[in-house]
Order: structure tokens, then sequence, then C-alpha cells
């Protein structure tokens, strides 16, 4: 991710988003060096037009006519200062262990931000049916490949099943326990020294789904990627990329 003063003023051409057609955004195909500032830049530049095309109702000429209702803004259940602060309270011993098992993606992660309202508008372009990014008739096509590109999650692999109650009471079985505890319990567990590094792995990758990649609002864990945590060594052989873009649209 990028500070908004990282974004230069280099914007996409206009003849990108030309009138009268669809137009889709680029946004790196199965380019391995997608650069991620450029389409963040594209984005920012289509809200600057749809900035100044919504302040052109407030011209005189507009006199007497009702306003439209303002939409709901977009708002967000990511926790990713939380995580973002454990992650600089794992020792290196633990951070090899998630490296070993394929994990270090999760790693790359960086607590840095661009302004609110940039994101909340970009949320709130979102069509969820299709995930696509739609503003009037231009388009940026989402799908499980834009956040393998973007967060470099596993493409492909094993489907992650939803089968919640059965996976949820051999989860508890594992961590022995009778119920689910809170996301901050499994936080606060990954970082004692003496549990072992299958148990510091499951803690984590928990966090990390419930806090960045598949956030709620509750404070327990969603049950929908506990299957996946049974054997967190395994976690990479399953398609990440499309659970996580289906859990997020």
């Amino acid at each position: 991710m990028y500070r908004d003063d990282d974004l230069d003023e280099t914007f996409a051409s206009q003849s990108q988003f030309e009138e009268g057609q669809n137009q889709f955004l680029d946004v790196g195909g199965g380019d391995p060096q997608f650069d991620v500032e450029n389409f963040l830049n594209n984005l920012r530049n289509l809200f600057y037009s749809s900035n100044d095309n919504a302040n052109s109702s407030k011209d005189p000429c507009f006199f007497g006519q009702r306003a439209p209702l303002s939409p709901k803004k977009a708002t967000s259940r990511c926790n990713h200062g939380y995580f973002s602060d454990l992650l600089k309270k794992i020792p290196p011993s633990r951070l090899d262990v998630i490296k070993t098992y394929g994990c270090s993606f999760i790693l790359d992660f960086e607590c840095n931000s661009v302004p609110r309202g940039f994101a909340q508008w970009i949320a709130g372009k979102v069509n969820p049916p299709i995930g696509d990014i739609v503003l009037d008739n231009k388009v940026i096509p989402m799908s499980p490949e834009s956040f393998h590109l973007l967060l470099g999650l596993p493409l492909g692999g094993t489907s992650v099943l939803f089968d919640s109650e059965v996976t949820k009471v051999v989860f508890l079985n594992i961590i022995g326990e009778p119920t689910l505890p809170s996301i901050k319990w499994f936080g606060l567990r990954m970082l004692k020294p003496d549990i072992s590094d299958i148990d510091f792995l499951r803690c984590f990758l928990l966090v990390a789904f419930a806090t960045v990649l598949c956030p709620n609002s509750n404070i327990y864990p969603n049950t929908k990627y506990l299957g996946i945590l049974i054997d967190p060594t395994q976690v990479t052989n399953y398609g990440l990329s499309k659970f996580v873009f289906d859990c997020l649209m």
C-alpha cells in the first residue's frame, strides 16, 4: 500500500476513459511485475474526475432542482492497525516458521494508507455481484487474479469448503477450547514462547484472516476459514485468492 504523498501527479491518460463506451482500466493482467502504484494513480484520476462532475451540480443553472440524496458511505471492517502491531512483536525465529510454510506474502503487509475519503470512494464504486469497480461506463475488472497480483495470495489450488459446523468442532478440539475464543485471544496466544510452531502458525494465520484478509465486524473469528487452519502447514495448497475475493465481495 502507499501513502497519499507517494502517489505523484502523473495520472492516467484521459483517453483511457473516453465517453460513450465501457472502458476497462488495465490492472496488469497476468504480468508478475504488476505496477501497484500506477494502478492506484489511475484510480485516483477517476476519483478527481468524479468529484469534478459532482461539483458541477453546484452551478447556478441547477438552482431550484432537487439534489439527489448522497449515497451511504462505504465502511471497512479491516483492523490492519492491530495486525501491524502484532507483526512487530513476532520474534525472528517465528518469522522463519511463517516463511518455511510459504506464507511470507503476509509478512509483506505494510500498514500505510491512502486518504479515507479516497478509499471510501473506491469501495463505494464496487459492484458486489461481480466484484468490478464501476464508475458510469468505466469499469475496472476485479477477480481472484487481482488479489493474487496485489497481495501475493496463492492462485488456484483446493477450493475452501464452508463446512462451518463440522470444521468448528474439529478446530475447537485441536486448540482445546470448549467455545471459539476471541480474535485477540489468538493474538495473545501466538506471542507465547512455549507454544509449538504449528500452534503459532495457526494462530497467526487466523489473526491475518480475521483482521485483514477476511475481516468481519465481530470480535470472534468467522468460521469460514477454520477448516483450512486445522492443518496450517497446508494453507498454501488452497485457492486463497478466490477465497479472499469471495469473502470481500
